[in-house]
């Protein structure tokens, strides 16, 4: 996997959930270069959106009986 994705998917996975801003301020993305980034993360099933509260939020991805 490149650098970039995996330092992504690290701060999903030690941080997570966690929003879209603070992913961009750990790594100093801005919202374009993570979304990109991130896409790659969510075809390849390693990470996924969520909301809580009316918030949308970055987890690392989790089955779910019907997949």
């Amino acid at each position: 996997m490149p650098a970039d994705l995996q330092r992504i998917l690290d701060v999903i996975t030690a941080s997570g959930p966690i929003s879209l801003e603070q992913i961009c301020s750990q790594l100093a993305l801005d919202e374009r270069e993570f979304r990109a980034r991130f896409s790659t993360l969510r075809h390849m099933e390693l990470a996924q959106v969520c909301k809580v509260e009316g918030q949308v939020l970055y987890i690392p991805f989790q089955k779910t009986n019907g997949s």
